[in-house]
């Protein structure tokens, strides 16, 4: 889905081959990045989630610039075909690289449930904890992704800069994933998670 996007004549089409991206991204996103918080102990997982976010902020920076190189060097179809490379190439490498402990799998068994099972739970859980941090992912998501989107349009339609150029500034932006990503990680450790994302907010 994700190399069909700058072929797209029409924005259903544009939306569907997004739609069909996410949903493959998400069937080895998520399972890897749960997996990994849950190799470390739950005094620890701040600093896991730190480096995770490290990681992702490093990896929009590269997708954000060197989409823009592409860009503007080869083509508008040049990123999609290399980003599309590389998701090939992480997927394999979680599949044939990555081992998983055989006692996690062991420990995790007894409590798998389907996902609607899991929302479910969570609404019907007297503490609204879980409730109230995927509502605050939702609009976290919601709000990094509108801002994203117009810092990108404003950036083409209103300063004339080339889309190249442009992906390459809004590129800046996971600057700051990079830079906050493990403070945030161990202040949350010492302080708690709750205060920091308080203040992050």
């Amino acid at each position: 889905g994700f190399t069909l996007i700058p072929f797209a004549q029409t924005a259903v089409a544009i939306a569907v081959y997004i739609l069909i991206t996410n949903f493959g991204m998400s069937l080895f996103r998520s399972p890897t990045v749960a997996w990994l918080g849950d190799l470390y102990p739950p005094q620890q997982r701040s600093k896991a989630n730190g480096i995770i976010n490290l990681m992702g902020g490093v990896g929009g920076l590269l997708a954000f610039f060197g989409g823009g190189y592409l860009f503007d060097a080869v083509g508008r179809s040049a990123p999609f075909i290399g980003g599309a490379i590389l998701l090939i190439a992480a997927a394999l490498t979680a599949v044939f690289g990555v081992k998983e402990p055989h006692e996690i799998m062991l420990e995790e068994k007894p409590e798998q449930a389907g996902v609607l099972a899991n929302l479910k739970t969570v609404f019907a859980n007297q503490d609204k904890s879980g409730l109230y941090v995927l509502f605050g992912i939702l609009f976290w998501f919601m709000a990094f992704n509108a801002v994203e989107a117009g810092l990108s349009s404003f950036a083409v339609f209103t300063l004339g800069i080339s889309a190249g150029q442009a992906s390459i500034y809004a590129g800046a932006v996971t600057i700051t994933f990079i830079l906050f990503a493990l403070p945030a990680g161990l202040l949350g450790t010492k302080y708690g998670r709750r205060q920091i994302i308080l203040i992050g907010l």
